[in-house]
């Protein structure tokens, strides 16, 4: 038995518990106070501890050049979060400590320890359960949205589908329009669904073969009845022609009529159905627009104490952090994409590649309207796709490569990439 086919089977086990609690079902668990705490992200603390274990007992660690600027790009808004927290107050501790986890424990996590791993491992397992891991929330999400159609009321399973404390409070989260609910499947809310699922979708297109069901999560998405979702797939869609795809310009004009017209359907479906669709041209953003009046009184600093971000990610960003905040969290967000076509990593020219970039691309223009960035698990696909992004790891889509095969691309990766750094204990 080969090193893949062991590392193969070693990593089994986490890989399916975080697909079932981190995808299926990210909101199943419970509270303590107003803090959700859920199985998928107790399960990533887990891992992440024995992870670190098993890393600092080994006598050398090899952390690639990229991965040490990404990591020291997400440090200035690490410090500067901790430092607003001390010096102005905190008003919502939920959204406090969700902030922290997002942007000061996920980053280490996928980036420097799990990212480790995820350079070692044969990643057929990792897809197969990422592919199975989509589908079904897509397919449980299109049932449960016309269970609601049907009966006026969701299909909970306490502890997993919803988090216990939430159970039967899903109609008050945000998921009507009019008297039709938008598609929310395990994520108890659409914006929340569409988003996450727009971070993953041009890595999930591009390692499912299925047609029909391409075509079905795609639907699950629209069911969403979120404009800022179906600008992300409007997005997606452009970038899959003009940049993982690289069509010629007819079929770029194609595409986007063909994707102008898809939505001009759906308005008139919805007209059919008589709910009202003139949610879709709301001046007001869904009362988004009143969160521009936050930047009037915007400085260098901000003062202002801290109770989480809302819908536009950039101007809470700049309420909370002000000006250098959003410099600073820029720069996180941003360094990754930069290095990918900075061509740092030797497979950025690769269609898996610019999958996993596009999603990033994807989650920040559509932050402009509704990131969603504190809320469970958007973070997690984020840094997730960072790492996959970051990882010098092959594709292991199509083909079964041998020990012998992977030493030899891994040895021509690390002449395209920048000086290693070793520890040493």
């Amino acid at each position: 038995m080969n090193e893949l086919e062991i590392n193969r089977k070693k990593y089994c086990l986490p890989i399916l518990l975080l697909c079932l609690f981190l995808i299926v079902f990210p909101k199943g668990g419970f509270k303590a106070g107003a803090v959700p705490l859920t199985f998928g992200y107790m399960l990533l603390a887990l891992f992440f501890l024995i992870s670190l274990v098993g890393i600092l007992l080994r006598k050398e660690r090899v952390i690639r050049s990229n991965i040490i600027i990404v990591i020291f790009s997400t440090i200035p808004f690490q410090i500067l979060i901790l430092l607003n927290f001390y010096s102005n107050g905190v008003s919502n501790l939920g959204m406090a400590i969700s902030m922290i986890a997002s942007f000061i424990f996920l980053p280490w996590a996928m980036i420097m320890v799990f990212e480790y791993y995820l350079n070692k491992m044969s990643y057929s397992y990792l897809f197969k359960m990422i592919k199975w891991s989509v589908f079904i929330i897509a397919i449980y999400g299109i049932f449960l949205f016309l269970y609601f159609q049907a009966t006026g009321k969701y299909f909970e399973i306490p502890y997993l589908t919803v988090n216990i404390d939430d159970a039967g409070t899903l109609t008050d989260k945000y998921n009507m329009r009019g008297d039709i609910s938008k598609l929310i499947s395990t994520y108890n809310n659409g914006n929340i669904y569409g988003i996450s699922l727009l971070i993953i979708l041009p890595l999930y297109s591009y390692l499912e073969n299925s047609k029909v069901k391409k075509i079905i999560v795609n639907l699950s998405i629209v069911l969403t009845l979120s404009r800022t979702v179906w600008v992300g797939l409007f997005i997606y869609y452009l970038l899959k022609i003009v940049y993982i795809n690289k069509s010629k310009i007819k079929a770029v004009l194609f595409g986007i009529v063909g994707i102008s017209g898809f939505f001009f359907a759906i308005t008139k479906l919805l007209d059919l159905m008589q709910m009202n669709s003139s949610f879709i041209l709301d001046s007001s953003m869904g009362g988004r627009s009143e969160q521009f009046q936050l930047l009037k009184s915007i400085g260098l600093f901000s003062y202002v104490p801290f109770d989480g971000i809302g819908e536009i990610t950039y101007v809470f960003i700049l309420e909370f952090f002000g000006v250098i905040g959003i410099i600073f969290f820029t720069l996180a967000m941003c360094t990754p994409i930069i290095l990918h076509f900075m061509k740092f990593n030797s497979f950025s020219k690769s269609e898996y590649k610019k999958s996993l970039v596009s999603g990033l691309i994807i989650y920040l223009l559509i932050s402009c309207s509704d990131g969603a960035v504190q809320y469970i698990p958007v973070m997690v696909f984020y840094w997730f796709v960072v790492g996959l992004l970051l990882s010098g790891n092959p594709d292991f889509k199509t083909t079964v490569v041998n020990h012998d095969t992977i030493n030899k691309v891994k040895s021509k990766s690390r002449k395209r990439l920048l000086p290693k750094i070793v520890w040493s204990k």
